[in-house]
Parts: structure tokens; C-alpha cells; sequence
């Protein structure tokens, strides 16, 4: 991918957690889209699941990494558009958890690429762009 035409992705908070828990930062999915990225999204929704998960001692690392992330707000717009992705994903006989399905009307509202760990989790969603993992062979 070249940088300069794939500026900005959307993250699941699923991204984040894995950056956080790596010892070794440079193996995480959060580096690996660091190379072709280099402006970060996340839902006001990620921002609490992040927090709801964080103790004391994780706060300050998380203070620190919002600072340069863009934090979308969860708006009316974002409502309907959730009851659209809802209503679609019960005609297929799926659904997901309202946190879930509000990270993910927030990345059809935005348009951006969304990063997640959790494919499952968005797969059944028409439009999403997903950007997961690579397979790395070892």
C-alpha cells in the first residue's frame, strides 16, 4: 500500500488490546498498520471499551495514545445508520453486540478502512472495508 493515498484507518478496539498485551510492540497488527498508515480513528464506543477495561496503571498508556488518535462521537446519524446495519444483518438471521454494531456504523459513517482482529465479529456487515491480520507464516 502506499502511504500517501491510504492516510487514514479506522480502528476496532480489538487492534488496540493486542498493542497493548504485545511485549514486543513491533509484532503487534497496530505496527504492521503503522507502515502504510499514519492517521488513526477510533469510535467515542472503542475509546470506552478501552477505558471500561483499563485499571489505574493502563490509564496513563491510554491517555497518552488517544492523544493522537481521532475519536469519532457516537451521533444521531450513527443511530440510523445502526438500525440500518441491524435490520440488514436480521434479514440474514445474524446480529451483533450493540457495541459492535455501533463501532461499525461509525466505520460505514466515516468510510474509512476498518482494522479489527474480530472479522467475525463484522463480516455480515455490507460495505465495512476490513482490514485483518496478515497470515504470517513461521
Amino acid at each position: 500500500m502506499d502511504k500517501e493515498n491510504n492516510r487514514l484507518v479506522y480502528l476496532d478496539s480489538s487492534v488496540l488490546i493486542d498493542f497493548y498485551r504485545k511485549v514486543n510492540k513491533e509484532n503487534s497488527f497496530f505496527n504492521f498498520l503503522q507502515r502504510d498508515y499514519d492517521l488513526f480513528s477510533v469510535s467515542v464506543v472503542t475509546q470506552y471499551e478501552i477505558y471500561t477495561g483499563a485499571d489505574l496503571s493502563r490509564k496513563a498508556f491510554w491517555d497518552n495514545f488517544f492523544i493522537n488518535i481521532v475519536i469519532v462521537p457516537f451521533t444521531s446519524p450513527l443511530i440510523f445508520t445502526s438500525i440500518i446495519i441491524e435490520r440488514a444483518l436480521k434479514l440474514k438471521r445474524k446480529s451483533i453486540d450493540f457495541r459492535d454494531l455501533a463501532i461499525a456504523a461509525t466505520a460505514l459513517h466515516v468510510c474509512e478502512p476498518f482494522a479489527t482482529m474480530n472479522a467475525r465479529h463484522f463480516i455480515n456487515i455490507d460495505g465495512l472495508k476490513l482490514i485483518i491480520p496478515p497470515v504470517i507464516n513461521k
